[in-house]
């Protein structure tokens, strides 16, 4: 199976931070979301300095590793602040 190979840029820092694997867009999403709203996570202090990107793909079967050729963003953090 094939999982996403994601992580969060932050733009001020100028740094994409370590990256994380999921299943879907949308459980990245999920966790991504959780984490904007969550008082105790450095994302909900500063929403508008981050970004979630798609980095590739990892195949659990194979261990190969296909980066796609730019990042694809999923959204800001500020869009998610409830």
């Amino acid at each position: 199976m094939k999982q996403l190979i994601l992580s969060v840029h932050d733009v001020k820092a100028e740094i994409y931070q370590r990256p994380f694997v999921a299943k879907t867009k949308g459980e990245a999403l999920r966790g991504f979301i959780d984490a904007v709203n969550d008082p105790s996570i450095e994302l909900s202090k500063h929403p508008e300095d981050y970004t979630l990107f798609v980095l590739g793909y990892f195949d659990e079967s194979s261990g190969l590793v296909e980066p796609l050729s730019t990042p694809e963003p999923l959204g800001k953090a500020i869009e998610f602040v409830k």
